[in-house]
C-alpha cells in the first residue's frame, strides 16, 4: 500500500479543523527549498460540496480565492517564510476546505496545502463547549487497556478516570476502541464529552479520532489518554550451534549467538552431558539480550550434550531454550569441513557440514566442482543446501 494514500480519506470527521471567520485571513507558507516562483493560488470547496466524498477538482469552485503572482522571483531563502492574505466569504460556513498551490517557475513543479477549517460565519449560535484534547486513533492489541485523565492545573482527578479493555480483535481496531471508550466516557459523564461536535452542538462519538470537551467554566483543564500495553510473551532462539562437533586434542569450542526479545534479560549458558552432569557455563552481562557466546569444552568424551540457555527477566517470566548436540572423535568425522572453512581447497568429493541444518554435502564432479568454492557473505547462491543454486554444485549426504 502506498504509504501517503491515507492522506486521501476524506469524512465529516477525519481531519482536525483550525477554527477562522469570513474576511481577511492571513495563511504562512513554510518552505524547505526556494524555486523561482510562478504564482500562489488559493482555492476554498463549494459550498454545498460532500464532505464524506473524496476530494477532486470538482469539490472546488473555479475561480481562486487568490490569485498571486511573482513573475518567476525567488520569494525567500530556503526555509523561509511568505504570508499571504486570503479572503474568507461570508456565505461560506462550517467544514471547508482550502486547497493551496504554489506554482514554481524554475522547474515544472507544483506544490499543495490542503487545509481544513471550521468557518464562523455568525449564522449558528456559539458554541458552549471547549475542546481540551484529541484522541488520535492507533491499533492496540488484546489485553491492552486505555484510560481517560482528567487534569486540574496540572493536577489528576482520579475519580474522574474512565477506562477500557480490549477483549477482541475487532475492539483493537485504531477506529473501533476510541469510538468505544467515547460512548463508555459519555454514558458516565465524568465532568467531560468525548467525541465530536455535530450540527446541533452535540458531542457524540466518532469512529477514529475523538475529541474532549467541557463545557465553558468547567474546572477540568484538559483530558489525556493514557495506554497500558498488556505484557508480551518473550522469545528466546539460539544461533550458529551446530548438530555436530568433532573431538581435536580433547576438546570442543562451541560459538553461538543467543537472542531474545521482550524485556532486558541476563542471559546464561550450561553445558550438560549424558549423565546429566553441567560440565561449562557462562553468563552475559546483564540487560544484554543478543550476547555471543564461546565455551570450550575440555576433557569430555564423545557423545550426547545439551546445551541450556536461561534468560531471567528482573520482572516475567523466565524463558529457556535448549540444543542438543552429538561430539564425536575426529577420526569418525563424516566431513573434512565445516562450511565455508578452507573454502577454497573444496574440490570434487570434498565433504562439509553445513551448520544452518547440520547435514553433510559432498562437491560434485568436474565441471560442477568449480562452483562449489564460488561463495561470500553477499554471493550465497552455491551455498550448500541454502543457496538457490546449491543443487548445482553439492550432493546431499
Amino acid at each position: 500500500m502506498d504509504v501517503f494514500s491515507p492522506l486521501n480519506e476524506q469524512t465529516a470527521t477525519r481531519w482536525k479543523k483550525t477554527l477562522i471567520k469570513p474576511g481577511l485571513n492571513t495563511f504562512t507558507w513554510h518552505y524547505n527549498a526556494s524555486h523561482a516562483t510562478a504564482y500562489w493560488q488559493f482555492y476554498i470547496t463549494n459550498k454545498d460540496w460532500n464532505p464524506n466524498r473524496p476530494l477532486s477538482r470538482e469539490s472546488f469552485e473555479l475561480k481562486p480565492l487568490l490569485d498571486e503572482k511573482w513573475n518567476n522571483t525567488v520569494p525567500v531563502p530556503a526555509e523561509g517564510t511568505t504570508p499571504h492574505k486570503v479572503y474568507i466569504p461570508a456565505d461560506h460556513g462550517g467544514y471547508h476546505v482550502i486547497l493551496a498551490t504554489w506554482k514554481a517557475a524554475d522547474t515544472d513543479a507544483t506544490f499543495y496545502q490542503v487545509i481544513d477549517l471550521d468557518i464562523d460565519n455568525g449564522k449558528a449560535p456559539p458554541s458552549d463547549w471547549q475542546h481540551i484534547g484529541t484522541v488520535q486513533p492507533q491499533a492496540l492489541k488484546i489485553g491492552d487497556e486505555v484510560f481517560t485523565r482528567a487534569f486540574v492545573e496540572g493536577s489528576e482527578l482520579q475519580a474522574r478516570q474512565v477506562g477500557l479493555k480490549i477483549t477482541s480483535a475487532e475492539e483493537s481496531r485504531a477506529d473501533v476502541w476510541p469510538y468505544l471508550l467515547a460512548k463508555k466516557v459519555n454514558a458516565t459523564n465524568p465532568g467531560f464529552l468525548m467525541g465530536e461536535l455535530n450540527v446541533e452542538n452535540q458531542v457524540v462519538p466518532n469512529f477514529g479520532m475523538n475529541g474532549f470537551f467541557v463545557k465553558k467554566g468547567s474546572d477540568i483543564t484538559s483530558v489525556l489518554v493514557k495506554q497500558v500495553l498488556a505484557e508480551q510473551p518473550g522469545e528466546l532462539k539460539v544461533d550458529a550451534m551446530r548438530q555436530n562437533y568433532t573431538l581435536k586434542n580433547g576438546k570442543v569450542d562451541l560459538h553461538f549467538n543467543a537472542i531474545a526479545r521482550g524485556v532486558d534479560y541476563t542471559i546464561k549458558a550450561t553445558v550438560f552431558n549424558a549423565k546429566g552432569e553441567s560440565i561449562a557455563h557462562q553468563q552475559a552481562e546483564a540487560g544484554n539480550n543478543t550476547p555471543q557466546f564461546s565455551i570450550t569444552l575440555e576433557d569430555i568424551m564423545v557423545g550426547k550434550f545439551d546445551l541450556v540457555i536461561i534468560a531471567t527477566p528482573k520482572k516475567g517470566a523466565q524463558l529457556q531454550h535448549t540444543v542438543s548436540f552429538t561430539v564425536q572423535q575426529e577420526s569418525d568425522a563424516q566431513y573434512d569441513h565445516v562450511f565455508p572453512a578452507s573454502l577454497k581447497s573444496y574440490v570434487s568429493g570434498t565433504r562439509v557440514l553445513q551448520p544452518k541444518d547440520g547435514k553433510i554435502y559432498e562437491c560434485k564432479p568436474f565441471p560442477n566442482s568449480g562452483h562449489c568454492i564460488q561463495w561470500s557473505p553477499s554471493a550465497t547462491s552455491f551455498e550448500p543446501g541454502n543457496g538457490a543454486n546449491w543443487q548445482a554444485a553439492w550432493s546431499r549426504r
